[in-house]
């Protein structure tokens, strides 16, 4: 390759990453307007457009944006999905479903990259008051996992529909149920679950869970015929990281499709 060859395709993936970088600031500082403004009646449009340049950026970006983000801004951006899960509204909850798994992975990135439960509340709360929006990533990780288990990839050729078909309901029922695990599990992290207190600063709107939904999950997951608490705790962990890494993938999967190599193009 002759240096002048070199230097354009040089050019080209340094414009590629500026290009991607300019996102990623963005990205940041529309989170922040939305931390700032969440709840504010007088500065409600403001967050919401902020909340809107957000979902736009990840959506022209595929997801790369997240990626590419630090475990400390992946805390400040999933704070922020999760106000637009709970607060957005343009009659199309497929926007609150998408902001839900973008605010499960940053969180969920910055925990296990970082071990810190003050940014946990949030993920409790979203799994607890919007599960329905987490079905599917916890279905993917059940197929994935029963596949491996039974040496053979479940296709819906041969069993059906894993989503649809009624005859895979107590499929999909099983795999629905490991969330209980997690939210277990997450919330052993930061709630003191023995003494029923938090163990974290509960000054910062963190959309901290109430209590009587803590005792109501405590009450309903206790009195389970198979709990166990460290196997919840455990398994909890387990089902937490994979299905954070499932999520990880696709979203690669879809920056891979979306961003192409200009200086492959050379």
């Amino acid at each position: 390759m002759d240096s002048k060859r070199f230097s354009i395709k040089f050019y080209l993936l340094f414009l590629q990453q500026l290009y991607k970088f300019k996102h990623n600031m963005t990205i940041v500082d529309d989170a922040t307007a939305v931390n700032i403004t969440f709840g504010s009646p007088e500065n409600e449009q403001i967050c919401i457009n902020a909340m809107i340049q957000m979902y736009r950026t990840v959506q022209i970006e595929r997801n790369y944006v997240l990626l590419v983000l630090s475990p400390d801004d992946c805390r400040w951006v999933g704070v922020a999905f999760t106000a637009m899960t709970f607060a957005f509204n343009n009659g199309n909850p497929y926007i609150n479903e998408v902001a839900a798994e973008n605010a499960f992975f940053c969180l969920a990135k910055a925990h296990i990259k970082q071990s810190n439960p003050w940014f946990l509340p949030p993920l409790f709360t979203l799994l607890h008051k919007r599960p329905k929006f987490f079905e599917r990533n916890f279905i993917n990780f059940w197929i994935k996992e029963t596949s491996v288990r039974r040496g053979r990839v479940m296709h819906p050729s041969v069993i059906g529909d894993h989503y649809r078909d009624p005859r895979l309901q107590d499929f999909r029922d099983e795999a629905i149920s490991l969330m209980e695990h997690v939210k277990y599990y997450l919330l052993s992290l930061f709630y003191d679950i023995n003494n029923r207190k938090f163990n974290i600063p509960t000054d910062l709107p963190y959309f901290l869970p109430i209590e009587s939904d803590i005792t109501y999950f405590l009450e309903k997951t206790i009195s389970l015929e198979d709990f166990n608490e460290p196997d919840f705790i455990t398994l909890g962990k387990i089902y937490f990281e994979k299905v954070f890494g499932l999520c990880q993938h696709a979203f690669q999967y879809l920056d891979n499709k979306a961003m192409p190599n200009l200086s492959n193009q050379i």
